[in-house]
């Protein structure tokens, strides 16, 4: 059995469920929402290089007028991650994301923020808030 903890509660699955959860934060703003999102997914034994590398093919594949801006190397509450700067069009607009990939125990976890390309300086400012005050929870066994 494996136990699921939640905000608002916990519970217990049997074995072998793949935590595939993804949490959106939204601030509204005048020149449109700034998201804050988490994903996880299994890395499937790839070290993190090979899931940020995974995620890139995806979105220039389905993102329209995709292109990265940086990737670079950082530690975040002491684990190597990737920090990682794209943009790519939605609905006629210029989109900005940022996110920072990272593994905990058998997962790809990333934390990322997307905005309006305009947004781009508060976007930053929000994504270096999140990553400089991320501390890692301890994990329930068998979690």
């Amino acid at each position: 059995m494996s136990l699921y903890i939640t905000h608002e509660a916990g519970f217990e699955l049997p074995a072998n469920w793949v935590d595939g959860t993804v949490n959106l934060l939204e601030y509204a703003r005048p020149e449109g929402t700034i998201r804050v999102g988490v994903s996880r997914s299994e890395r499937g034994g790839k070290d993190l290089a090979a899931c940020v590398e995974e995620r890139h093919v995806e979105q220039r594949r389905k993102l329209p007028f995709f292109e990265l801006l940086g990737r670079s190397e950082r530690l975040c509450a002491g684990l190597p991650a990737i920090d990682v700067k794209v943009t790519y069009e939605d609905s006629k607009q210029k989109i900005y994301q940022r996110t920072l990939g990272f593994v905990i125990g058998g997962r790809f976890v990333s934390l990322g923020v997307t905005a309006t390309l305009s947004q781009q300086a508060e976007a930053d400012a929000i994504f270096e808030r999140a990553a400089s005050t991320l501390s890692l929870r301890a994990r329930p066994s068998g979690a």
